[in-house]
């Protein structure tokens, strides 16, 4: 038996681990950085439809305590099914809510994957059998690259400010240089994206998207990014893997 196929079951957690890890970052974040969430959720109009009758800083510990329980059900593997349900209902909320750029697109990738887990047999979910409908997160990862190379593309200038404001690296170049380099991200999120829609090119693309969402987390500060580029380089590792399987 190959290597691949011995450590099939344990890889075959990648997904469900990577979801729980954004959970359980969200969650932790909620306490640490309260008074962020706190003034968001005061000064963003649509948020308040979530808190109802219950005061912001209620219904920021809630959330933070939902998502610690949801990622550490996803992490030891307790009621997949039923969390993932929980998740994925959380993540269409959370895009609704949020909006770009702290929750979309990049929580599409997210949601792909949960959905992924819904359908997931209770085999699937326990043995090295792979998930039933790989496309929904391979296709999650690729709408995550496509839409930010359209932002980048489309709204160069915007990502030039921003990167020449916060960005340590870029802060001293000429503002025509960083304009260049903000379109070359957008041609590479394009053809990465595009490569992993097809499906075409095996394990490569894969290898590219795990790559450049460590870059993008590294790079990019919360919350224009956030942390699920974590959960999506995870997701892309996880694609890398079953590809080669497959191959084998």
């Amino acid at each position: 038996m190959s290597s691949l196929a011995r450590n099939a079951a344990y890889v075959n957690n990648l997904p469900r681990y990577a979801l729980g890890i954004v959970f359980l970052i969200f969650g932790i974040d909620k306490f640490v950085g309260f008074d962020s969430y706190l003034a968001w959720f005061e000064a963003t109009d649509r948020a308040k439809i979530l808190t109802s009758n219950l005061d912001a800083s209620t219904f920021i510990y809630a959330m933070g305590v939902v998502e610690v329980t949801l990622a550490i059900l996803l992490l030891v593997g307790i009621f997949v099914r039923k969390t993932a349900v929980a998740t994925s209902t959380a993540l269409v909320a959370i895009l609704a809510v949020a909006q770009y750029p702290s929750s979309f697109p990049q929580d599409l990738g997210l949601l792909g994957t949960s959905i992924m887990l819904v359908f997931a047999s209770k085999d699937q979910r326990t043995s090295g059998l792979y998930y039933q409908f790989p496309k929904l997160a391979r296709f999650g990862l690729s709408s995550v690259l496509v839409l930010w190379a359209a932002d980048h593309l489309l709204y160069t200038s915007t990502h030039v400010s921003w990167l020449q404001l916060f960005n340590l690296t870029v802060r001293n170049m000429p503002a025509e240089q960083v304009f260049v380099f903000v379109i070359m991200i957008g041609i590479i999120e394009l053809v990465i994206g595009s490569m992993i829609a097809s499906g075409k090119l095996r394990v490569y693309p894969y290898i590219a998207s795990a790559v450049f969402f460590v870059i993008a987390f590294l790079i990019l500060a919360p919350p224009l990014n956030n942390y699920q580029s974590v959960g999506l380089a995870i997701i892309s590792s996880w694609m890398i893997y079953i590809t080669k399987y497959r191959q084998a």
